[in-house]
Parts: C-alpha cells; structure tokens; sequence
C-alpha cells in the first residue's frame, strides 16, 4: 500500500468519507495548484447607450444621466459616464452561490481580505475575525478565499455549516460531520504531516443563527478564519482566549454593485433594469440583496424599511443614536436582523490600528424619511453620531444629508425668524459674488422661513410653483441646489400658512408653533389691516399680462423663486449641469425674481467664488447661518 492510500484509509477510519463527485470535487479539480482564470463582463448595451449620448433635457435618458451621475458620484456632465466591467470567477458552486449561478466577482474587498490573510506570518495569528454587516458578501467572500487557496496547492478545510467540514488536500476532497476530528490531540502524525499540518487554514461560513465555533476548532491548532456579522454572539469567548486579529468588510460602493448585476441571474438586461437598479441605490442605499431583488420582493423590502421607520417612536432613534457614538466591532442592538437593507451602513475605520466598523446613514432619502416621521428634534440626536463629529476621508456624506434635513426641517416649518421665541441662533445676511452688482435684494428671511408642505419632485419644477410648497429635488448629486421656495413678496410680516398639515406628523413643537401661528393670526385680523395684504388677497386669479419684465411690476405682481443650497462648510458648488436646470427655471418665468440662499453652520464663511459670470446678476446672493451644534472642525477642499 502506497503512502497515499494509506494516509486515505486513515482518514476513512477517522470518520471522513471521500467525495467523488459534486461542486466541491469539480472545483478542487477545477482550482487545485492551477492559475485562477478571471472572466470580464461588460456592460450591456441596453445600460451603456443613454449615458453616452446627449440626452434633450427632460428625456427619459437624459433622467437616467441625472440620476447615474447622482448615484456614480460624477458631478461633472463634460465627462463621459462610463458603467464598470465585473470581473469574476466562473466556479461550480452553481447550487451554493445561486443567484450568480456560480459566478463570483472579484472585488475590492475580496483582494484585500486575500492578500491581509496571505501576508500574515503565521506566528503571529492563528485565527483571524472577518465581519461585515448583512449582505456585505461574505458567503461570496469565503468562497473567493476557498478557490485562491486551493489554487496555492496547499491543504485547506472549509465549512459552509456548523455540522460540514470539508478537507481539500492534495489527494481529494473529504468530508466529516464531527468537529472533533480536527483536534490535533490524538490526530495520526502522517495526518498532520501530510494533509492537516498545522496552521491548516479553517474558512468558517457563519450563519446569523449559530453560535461560537466549537473549542475543537479553535483550540490552537489550525488557522481559524471566521466570517461572520459584527455580534459578539459569535465569537465572544475564544476571542478572549486567542486574540484573534479582526477586518471588516463593509458595502460595496455603488459603482461594484452596479458591476455585479451584470452576472446576477435574476437583473434583466433593458434600460428600465438599469434605472431600477440606480433608484434603489439611490433611495435605500448599497444593500445588494435588495438592489439585485425585482418586483414584488424589492417592493416588500421598500415597504418593511418605511414601515418599521413609521413606526419608530423618538426614544427609539434616540437610543439608535447612542449606539452610533463609537466605531466598534460588533453592533449587536443596531442592526435590523430581519431585513435587507437598513438605516444604518456599516463602514470600515481603522482606530488605534485596529478595524472596526463605523455606522453611517444609509442614503439621503432614508434621512429624508427619519425628518418627515420623527421631526427635527429626533433627528438632531443623530448629530452626535461619531461619523457626523469627526468624519473619515471618504465618509461625509451622512454629515451633509444631516444638515441638510435639518434644514429642511426648520425652514419648513418657519422656525427660522426673529418672530420665534424658539427660533436658532442663526445670521442673515446679503453677499457679493465677485463682480456682482452691490444692488439691495428684497429678499428677507420671513419669505424663506415660513411653514410651508415639504413635496418632493423629480426631474422637471411643478408649472405654476405653489407658494405653500417646499420642494426638495428627489434625486440630487452633493452639488446644485437642494431646495426651492416660491413666495409673493408682501405682506412683510408672516402669517400662518393656510396650508392642511394634516398628512405630517404633529410633533410637540410643531403643535407650538401652529397654535402660536393661528393665535397670531386671529389678532393680526382684528386689529391691523394693510394696503398690501389686500392687495395680495385679489392678486392670484389675474392671469399674467403682455408687459415686458423690464418694466417696473406692481406690488401684486412680483414672486420671489428662492434656491437654497445646504452646504454646511459654506462652500458653494455649480457644475455646468446645476447652472444648465438654474437657468431653464429662470427662462420658465422672466417676470419673478430669482433669489440664490446658502445655508450653512453658524459662524461658517462662504465661498461664492465659483459663482460663473453668467448668474453673477441674474439672482441676488444670500448667505443663512444656523447653530446646529455640527462642531465643523475643517473646510473640505472644493
């Protein structure tokens, strides 16, 4: 008997049986001591073609280039909007990684946990923790690391369950169900020598339900990598024990998950697939289970997110919000179990030279939707979330889409003024751009700050603008305008909007308010009557007449058209996409002012430098500072 056959019929007295056949056995045939063959994809032509063109605004295409550009992060409409390649790995892992039929795409993520694990010296780890959030890939990630071990030649095991162990060695592929066939105490020498030596790494796929692995198989001997989510759960004990180092996967940024639906089975191929695919990026944030979902499944995971923030109450976000104070390697109470996706993201920082995980707001939209349910107050615990106070290269996002809503809060519902006794600290005033005419504008902050109903709108303005209406772009990049406000002029002194609030929930302070504005309202009828507010009242039926622009209007005549850019570092930002939609409003209505508000943090200066010559005098420039207690540490370069 040869050594091999012998050191195979120990195994077999051990409990293992060999495997002949299946996917792991054609992948250890496929793999084994071989050069990995990678695979690229390119985009379908069906997704390429309306990004490369020069869509007619207002197109549907052109809707499409707004929101890829949005989405991709690509503020500049000059550049070519490209669509990434996937490249990937065909395996025989159809049944186990289904939704790809096999197909792994190699990310970035992928060749960093690849090369960490590959780089490491074996004294100095035997066991390392790889979390991630769910969703994040790490079922794909294990099998990524199976197939570039094998390819090294060297003996791995890997355990997709807690009760399968499956050995690839150099003679085969085996498998057992006992933990304890892999303690090395009592294990043959021939077997350590030859297919189970020390240092073997162990991939351990864990699933959300189990619990540690068993002491059998982290006792020391062999290299345990652990991929599981970020609970302690899972590996609370032994890691005290061992000492384990730990990495974090995070999502995949919006330009992979938009490569990777190029080989998931169930994403069809046409344009309207692609615009689907981007809005729910856009809308829910990088969550792939739900990006790659179609039909009835993506739109039950829509309604179980705005549901379960329906029914948040405000101690329910305040307590989220404490948990969102650290960077931390397990998040067990943050997180929703059931769900794919979330409020929270989970992002990789490095802290005191450890990894850990960051919680981040999940997209702009999610935030939108934690202001229109919780209100301002709720919202403004979050400001003391880590990734607000100090946030990492690459990792502000959540601070902009904060201030932003919280903007959006105070000036909807008028709580911007110096009529307000709870009104923030804030500064208005009037700016200059360069070569601007230092003409006085008419524009006060009680036309801007007033309650008004918050409306989303998509790519065109709503003809004519209401001016009980607060409209914020559904689908917007860091860059342009953010909101926009129509308002008649006169009277000066702001009254309570006539508006049916009765769709909004009525939060304590905004029940204040109401009763203040109503109460205020009651006594302005009694006692004080204006040529203006006459005037005002028997303005809105007459159509508009033939007289040119440049004419002096009357009282009654004049609208303010208010852009308000959130920029809470004061920092304002036109593409030649952003002056393009500034300019058409404008066209739609010569008669109206046009009025260019920037919002910022209190005590911020403001950059209106980018301001191009060609809107320089065409709207008058204002700059409204607000104490959100943000703490801005730094003015991020433009």
């Amino acid at each position: 008997m040869s050594t091999d056959d012998e050191i195979i019929t120990t195994l077999l007295a051990r409990g293992w049986t060999q495997v002949h056949s299946g996917s792991h056995y054609t992948a250890w045939g496929l793999f084994w001591g071989k050069e990995i063959k990678r695979v690229v994809r390119q985009p379908w032509k069906a997704w390429t073609k309306p990004l490369e063109s020069h869509p007619d605004p207002g197109s549907e295409d052109d809707k499409l280039l707004r929101l890829a550009r949005a989405v991709l992060g690509s503020d500049d409409p000059d550049s070519k909007l490209t669509l990434p390649d996937c490249e990937f790995l065909e395996t025989p892992w159809v049944d186990e990684l289904s939704a790809t039929r096999g197909r792994i795409m190699i990310t970035k993520e992928c060749v960093r946990i690849d090369d960490f694990l590959t780089d490491i010296s074996e004294p100095q780890t035997r066991c390392a923790i790889i979390e991630g959030q769910r969703g994040t890939g790490k079922t794909y990630l294990s099998f990524y690391l199976l197939a570039t071990y094998l390819t090294r030649g060297r003996p791995v095991l890997f355990s997709p369950s807690a009760d399968v162990f499956l050995l690839f060695c150099h003679l085969g592929v085996f498998c057992c169900h006992d933990a304890s066939r892999l303690r090395s105490d009592g294990m043959p020498l021939r077997l350590k020598k030859a297919v189970i030596p020390e240092y073997t790494p162990l991939i351990f796929d864990t699933s959300p339900d189990q619990g540690e692995p068993s002491h059998a198989i982290v006792m020391g001997y062999l290299r345990l990598i652990q991929l599981c989510r970020p609970d302690e759960k899972h590996f609370l004990v032994w890691k005290s024990k061992s000492s384990p180092t730990s990495q974090a996967i995070e999502a995949s940024p919006a330009s992979e998950l938009v490569a990777c639906a190029l080989i998931q089975t169930e994403v069809p191929r046409g344009k309207p697939d692609i615009a689907g695919l981007l809005e729910t990026i856009n809308k829910l944030g990088p969550f792939a289970r739900v990006c790659y979902s179609v039909g009835a499944a993506k739109a039950t995971s829509f309604e179980a997110l705005h549901a379960y923030i329906a029914s948040m109450s405000s101690s329910d976000l305040s307590q989220l919000a404490e948990r969102t104070k650290y960077a931390s390697r397990n998040h067990p109470r943050l997180l929703l179990s059931g769900l794919d996706c979330d409020i929270f993201v989970l992002r990789r920082f490095e802290e005191n030279g450890a990894e850990c995980l960051l919680p981040t707001l999940s997209s702009r939209h999610i935030t939108g939707q934690l202001r229109e349910h919780l209100g301002f107050a709720s919202l403004y615990d979050l400001r003391d979330m880590l990734v607000v106070r100090k946030p990492p290269d690459g990792m502000l996002d959540t601070r902009l889409w904060l201030f932003e809503h919280l903007s959006h809060d105070l000036l909807s519902n008028g709580l911007i003024g110096e009529e307000e006794e709870d009104s923030r600290a804030h500064y208005w005033s009037q700016v200059f751009p360069p070569k601007a005419k230092r003409t006085k504008g008419a524009l006060s902050l009680q036309h801007l700050s007033r309650p008004r109903t918050i409306h989303l709108y998509e790519e065109e303005l709503p003809s004519p603008l209401d001016v009980e209406s607060y409209y914020i772009a559904h689908v917007l990049p860091n860059s342009g305008f953010h909101a926009l406000v129509h308002a008649v002029p006169f009277p000066r002194k702001r009254q309570a909007a006539s508006q049916d609030l009765g769709h909004r929930p009525v939060t304590r302070r905004l029940a204040e308010v109401q009763a203040r504005h109503s109460a205020a309202t009651h006594v302005s009828a009694r006692r004080r009557s204006s040529r203006s507010v006459a005037a005002t009242a028997t303005a809105a039926p007459e159509p508009r007449d033939e007289r040119s622009p440049k004419k002096p209007r009357l009282k009654h005549e004049r609208r303010f058209v208010v852009f308000a850019q959130m920029e809470p570092h004061g920092i304002l930002r036109l593409t030649e996409e952003d002056i393009r939609r500034l300019c058409a409003t404008m066209a739609s209505d010569p008669v109206a002012e046009y009025f260019f508000v920037l919002v910022t943090l209190l005590d911020v200066d403001c950059d209106f430098s980018a301001v191009p010559s060609s809107l320089v005098n065409r709207l008058k420039w204002y700059h409204l500072q607000i104490d959100l207690d943000l703490l801005p540490m730094w003015s991020p370069s433009p």
